[in-house]
C-alpha cells in the first residue's frame, strides 16, 4: 500500500476498527478432484485474479490466500469513512466474474460455482506478525474468526453474501438487506444477528 511506502502505516501494530471480508468457493475439495493439479492452479490463480481486483478496486488490503478462499481487510488505512460500503461493493463485484465463469461451465456441461462472503466490522489489532525470517501484515482479533464464521454460514443458508449486524448498521441505507434468523457462534454467550445483502439500493 502507498501508506507502507511512504511509511505512514505503524508496522508495530495498532488497534483499529475495521471490516474483515471472507471469501471461499463451496465444495472446492470435491470440484478439484475432477481437475488435473495444472487446472486446479489454472483456475485459481485466473479466479483470484479476479478477486483481488475487486478488493484492491475499493481500497481494501488483501492479507491472505488460505486455500481457494481469501482475506480482505477495508478500513486499515485512513480515515475514509466508506470504507464499510466500499466492503460490500467489493463483494458484490466479486459475484461477477462468477456468472461469467458459470456460462462457460454450463457450455462444457460442468456444474456452476458458488462462493460463500462473510463481512464483519470489529475492532483487531493491526501488525506485522509472524517468525524472525518472516513477517506478514495482518490482523489478529475476535472479529477475525466472526467474519469467518460468516462466510461459513451462507452454506447453511444459502445464499452468498453475509454481514453482520456492525457491518449492517453503517450500509443498511446503500444496499438492500434481508434479515437472517439469528445464529450460535461457537464459544459465545450471544446469538449472531446477520443479514444478507441482496443488491445496491436504487435511488427513487
Amino acid at each position: 500500500s502507498d501508506n507502507i511506502l511512504h511509511g505512514e502505516a505503524n508496522l508495530g501494530g495498532e488497534s483499529r476498527r475495521v471490516l474483515i471480508l471472507f471469501s471461499d468457493i463451496r465444495n472446492f475439495t470435491s470440484m478439484s478432484e475432477e481437475m488435473t493439479p495444472q487446472q486446479v492452479v489454472t483456475f485459481l490463480n485466473d479466479y483470484f485474479s479476479e478477486m483481488v481486483d475487486a478488493v484492491f478496486e475499493q481500497n481494501g488490503i488483501l492479507d491472505k490466500f488460505l486455500g481457494d478462499g481469501l482475506m480482505a481487510i477495508f478500513g486499515a488505512f485512513g480515515d475514509d469513512d466508506d470504507h464499510p460500503r466500499r466492503a460490500v461493493l467489493a463483494a458484490l463485484r466479486m459475484q461477477s466474474p462468477l456468472a461469467k465463469l458459470n456460462g462457460e461451465r454450463a457450455m462444457a456441461g460442468k456444474p456452476p460455482i458458488a462462493i460463500g462472503i462473510g463481512i464483519h466490522t470489529d475492532e483487531v489489532i493491526l501488525g506485522n506478525i509472524g517468525s524472525r525470517k518472516r513477517l506478514e501484515y495482518t490482523v489478529v482479533g475476535d472479529g477475525v474468526n466472526t467474519s469467518s464464521r460468516l462466510q461459513g454460514l451462507n452454506k447453511e443458508f444459502g445464499t452468498t453474501i453475509l454481514i453482520s449486524e456492525t457491518t449492517y448498521e453503517a450500509v443498511k441505507d446503500e444496499f438492500e438487506c434481508r434479515p437472517m434468523p439469528d445464529a450460535p457462534l461457537r464459544g459465545k454467550a450471544r446469538e449472531l444477528k446477520f443479514f444478507e445483502v441482496v443488491s445496491v439500493r436504487t435511488r427513487a
